[in-house]
């Protein structure tokens, strides 16, 4: 958690109250946050798309919400700061332009949030931090994490690659 940019923003800390599992990534890019966040939610490479098949399997087995992802190309204008509006799959919870994105995911047996920084460094790149948070819900958000945490890192950091080379 990049705590001087939260510290700007404290609206932001209730996200990390509670949660079960917390990750932090981050990267430069000369991308802005729009571009950033098109490239990085709607990654879509065919491997995933499979991955997301067996997802489907899954989720009837554990009798959890399925989800599916918008996985047609996107402008940067697809990408909303007001609460309440859609991203994909995601409900936005908080955002400011150029500065920063918080977005939610909610399900029956859990609810992850994605948070996304941005800060301006001095050599016209920008610095991304990039912080999942997941609360579970129900016993079957933590078996269901479980199973799919290792394919969480690897997704993870492809969608971040994704938004900062878009």
């Amino acid at each position: 958690m990049n705590q001087t940019k939260i510290k700007d923003h404290p609206e932001l800390l209730n996200l990390y109250t509670g949660a079960d599992y917390t990750e932090s990534k981050s990267t430069e890019s000369t991308n802005t946050l729009r571009r950033f966040m098109v490239g990085f939610l709607f990654y879509s490479p065919r491997w995933l798309t499979y991955l997301f098949r067996l997802r489907s399997v899954v989720a009837k087995v554990l009798r959890i919400d399925d989800v599916k992802f918008d996985t047609k190309p996107q402008d940067e204008e697809s990408i909303c700061f007001a609460p309440g509006d859609k991203c994909s799959v995601f409900t936005v919870l908080h955002g400011k332009e150029d500065d920063y994105l918080a977005l939610r995911y909610e399900a029956n047996h859990l609810r992850a949030d994605i948070l996304t920084m941005m800060t301006p460094l001095p050599n016209g790149m920008n610095h991304f931090e990039i912080d999942t948070i997941v609360n579970y819900k129900h016993w079957t958000g933590r078996f269901y994490f479980f199973l799919v945490r290792p394919f969480h890192h690897l997704i993870f950091s492809r969608m971040i690659h994704a938004g900062k080379t878009r």
